[in-house]
């Protein structure tokens, strides 16, 4: 005995697109045969389902990819520096000779 496709619905609280997502289904091909093995009639419309597949990105591969944006360097002004590198080597300790 098979049962309408609005009826599966209600009765088990699902909607045409979790059915899907929930039967991993590709194609309106694969959901007719889900739906026709679990009895099912009435079944939506192809433009139906297949509204609700995800639809492939195009890609333009003539289109330039935008460059990374490139590191900030630190400023060299010595107002903004608190130690110029003279004075650390400076400070630095001298080597034990042995």
């Amino acid at each position: 005995m098979s049962i309408t496709w609005d009826y599966f619905c209600k009765r088990t609280g699902t909607n045409l697109s979790r059915f899907l997502e929930k039967n991993k289904i590709k194609s309106y091909d694969d959901f007719c045969s889900i739906a026709t093995g679990r009895n099912l009639a009435d079944l939506p419309p192809r433009e139906e389902v297949e509204s609700l597949f995800p639809q492939p990105k195009e890609i333009d591969i003539f289109k330039p990819k935008a460059k990374p944006a490139g590191r900030k360097r630190p400023s060299k002004s010595p107002a903004l520096q608190t130690e110029s590198s003279k004075e650390v080597k400076a400070k630095k300790p001298a080597k034990a000779k042995r």
